[in-house]
């Protein structure tokens, strides 16, 4: 049984742990540096004197040094003791794959990467505060107002790896029932991390905006916006709180401990909830039956507006007199939404606002999956794209492919101990 459910197995993070820092903006995974390191400051070159002495960014901490035994609280030798004994068992599976802790985000020296792992200062400061250094200026500007969002993403298992019908018998009757979330892997984007927790019993944050995407999303839900600092750095406490007490004290278990433990306590730590109203309550339904189609259901007010409001139209005759449809392309949701939209007004229906996250959520997930090609109208050299969920019909432009958030001045304290 521990075979079949071996689905997940990866790195724990993604974080670059050589000793220079360079300015990238295709890449914001954190960089474990010397504070007293020439290169250790991240800026930009095309800022003004004063917006460059502003978007200097100090790495004022070593997370490549332990701290002494006499610093770490006794919870905290717990933790570590633990986590050593995961990450031993993590090395070994790795080595069978002629893998090293180095190549998949580890320092590789093991009291080092434990500590980073269970203690929730230098977690804080590793995944969330480094990044935030590193990251664009636009997202750290005074400028603008606070913001980030928060959204579940949810993936189909590997239905390559075995069969898949048999898993779904299997899993079905394992799988806690008190979980709405199916016999799916669930997980959470917030902002520009991707955090999760995978059956090696390690919590995976990764925090570079091209590490994000997932083949096998189904569906990208929004849970709400923080659009205030200290939500933002109550987030990520929260956060590092739980992925500590995860990391050392908690053992994947497909029935009592699984990602959607993680996620849903996340959530709740979060003071958020996941939507699971109208035809979200259905969906879920079938999550937990094993589907994991995009499919959606007409609801009995669109239906009477399909037969009431409007006469035949030959463009849309594919959603005549049936009373459900399967994307199996990003363009399908743009061509359903624009005909829902353009000729039967139902997104101003209290139904068709139920249906609109739903929907959505399926677009962001072809998006997620790298399927970003939409509907395109018009003939020769003036084609035009047309994505319903894209800003100004751009394929490109959504919450996946341009990640927003703004933190101001707010940056997470170094975890600096005397």
């Amino acid at each position: 049984m521990k075979g079949l459910f071996n689905l997940f197995k990866g790195s724990a993070n993604t974080h670059d742990f050589s000793t220079t820092t360079t300015n990238e903006k295709s890449s914001t995974s954190s960089s474990i540096q010397s504070p007293s390191s020439n290169s250790s400051s991240v800026s930009s070159s095309t800022t003004t004197n004063n917006e460059k002495e502003e978007n200097i960014e100090q790495i004022t901490f070593d997370l490549r040094k332990p701290f002494p035994p006499n610093l770490l609280t006794d919870i905290e030798k717990q933790r570590v003791e633990k986590m050593l004994d995961k990450l031993n068992d993590h090395k070994e599976w790795l080595e069978k794959q002629g893998k090293l802790l180095e190549q998949v985000g580890f320092t590789g020296d093991i009291e080092v990467d434990a500590q980073n792992s269970v203690c929730e200062d230098r977690f804080n400061y590793l995944n969330f505060g480094i990044p935030i250094l590193k990251t664009k200026n636009e997202r750290k500007s005074r400028a603008s107002a606070p913001s980030m969002n928060v959204k579940l993403v949810l993936s189909a298992l590997d239905d390559t790896l075995y069969n898949f019908k048999l898993f779904r018998r299997i899993a079905a009757g394992v799988i806690n029932t008190e979980s709405f979330l199916g016999i799916t892997h669930s997980s959470l984007l917030i902002g520009q991390w991707r955090i999760e927790w995978f059956n090696t019993s390690l919590v995976s944050i990764r925090c570079d905006d091209a590490l994000i995407f997932a083949k096998n999303a189904i569906g990208v839900l929004d849970l709400g916006n923080f659009k205030t600092i200290p939500e933002i750095e109550n987030a990520f406490k929260e956060i590092s709180r739980i992925s500590c007490e995860y990391n050392s004290n908690k053992i994947y278990d497909i029935k009592e401990c699984n990602c959607h433990h993680f996620v849903q306590e996340i959530i709740k730590a979060l003071h958020l909830s996941i939507p699971d109203k109208g035809p979200l309550k259905q969906y879920f339904k079938e999550l937990k039956k094993g589907e994991n189609r995009r499919i959606y259901k007409y609801s009995e007010s669109l239906k009477r507006l399909v037969k009431e409001k409007i006469g035949f139209q030959e463009k849309y005759q594919q959603y005549y007199n049936v009373n459900e449809i399967e994307f199996m392309e990003r363009k399908q949701i743009d061509d359903f939404c624009w005909w829902l939209n353009d000729s039967l007004d139902y997104f101003e229906t209290e139904e068709g606002k139920l249906d609109f996250p739903l929907l959505k959520g399926f677009d962001r997930s072809f998006v997620l999956n790298r399927q970003t090609d939409g509907l395109v109208t018009g003939i020769g050299d003036d084609l035009e794209e047309k994505s319903f969920f894209g800003i100004g019909g751009a394929f490109m432009d959504n919450s996946i492919n341009r990640i927003k958030y703004n933190v101001q001045t707010f940056r997470v304290p170094s975890p600096n101990r005397k």
